[in-house]
């Protein structure tokens, strides 16, 4: 998954500038909000340690994991069980795609409330 992570931001942020080119409008509007949160969440998503096989080894040798801090601030369950990383994982990916889609309907929204004024 973390193989695509870094391919499908820059991809997100040249579609993002397309659009935000093509627009009249060039404020800073929800689909600029959106987009943020879709990168941060994205983001969150990389997991820094070497101990997961879906994990970005930027930090070699090393068990410091946004993942890992992210959820140990709002999950209750403090084992570092694998269930707890796969709830949290799934919930990650449900929350990417969903921001995603909004990010989409946004674009549109705001690309052709800029043509009509």
């Amino acid at each position: 998954m973390t193989m695509i992570t870094i391919p499908m931001i820059i991809l997100i942020w040249i579609i993002y500038g397309w659009f935000l080119k093509t627009s009249s409008n060039k404020a800073f509007n929800w689909s600029s909000w959106i987009f943020l949160l879709l990168v941060l969440s994205i983001i969150l998503n990389i997991d820094f340690s070497t101990n997961y096989t879906a994990s970005l080894n930027l930090v070699a040798n090393d068990g410091i994991s946004l993942r890992g801090v992210w959820s140990h601030l709002f999950i209750s369950d403090k084992n570092w069980s694998v269930s707890t990383f796969y709830n949290y994982y799934r919930l990650s990916s449900y929350t990417s795609l969903t921001l995603m889609f909004l990010l989409i309907v946004s674009l549109i929204y705001d690309r052709y409330k800029s043509k009509d004024m």
